[in-house]
């Protein structure tokens, strides 16, 4: 849907990675409906390399610990080695066509950033953009006196969501 806002809030350590691995694994998987869909994952407090783990892994119904050192127990085993290589091979076509990118802290964690690669993915495929953010509480304004109170930050983060919805015409899910 575009122009949406949708939130989920929970204490850490319940499952929101998760339901958000488990929409882009639904988002990325083919049917007519999500051809032209680019899905941006931007974790906040994960590095990149540990992001695209927890996605190999949530597809492959493996452990991240197994996906970090697969010589461990998926080359041991021959139908998980074959599911290894079939979802590695998939998300490799998916970030090939930009239908499924990742970020993580290391972009940072300013509205700028964002707003920017939302822009550059949409002028670059032509694709409806949705915005899966881990960890939104760890977003920043990029003005400091805004973001050191955090009922301020909200504010702002959620008017910066409301306008640049409008403009750029994506969804974003947290």
């Amino acid at each position: 849907k575009k122009e949406s806002i949708i939130t989920f809030a929970g204490s850490p350590n319940h499952g929101k990675t998760a339901v958000l691995i488990n929409i882009a694994r639904g988002m990325c998987t083919p049917c007519p409906e999500n051809k032209d869909l680019s899905i941006l994952f931007w974790s906040l407090d994960d590095s990149r390399n540990i992001s695209w783990s927890k996605i190999l892994a949530s597809m492959t119904r493996t452990t991240i610990s197994d996906i970090r050192k697969p010589t461990r127990r998926i080359y041991e085993d021959q139908a998980l080695t074959r599911t290894y290589n079939e979802w590695f091979e998939f998300l490799k076509e998916q970030v090939r066509q930009q239908k499924i990118l990742v970020k993580g802290y290391e972009i940072g964690s300013d509205l700028k950033s964002i707003e920017y690669w939302i822009k550059y993915v949409q002028d670059r495929t032509g694709n409806s953009v949705v915005l899966l953010v881990d960890a939104l509480h760890d977003m920043c304004t990029g003005i400091q006196a805004q973001d050191s109170d955090e009922r301020i930050k909200c504010v702002r983060i959620f008017d910066w969501f409301q306008r640049t919805t409008e403009q750029l015409s994506y969804t974003v899910i947290s």
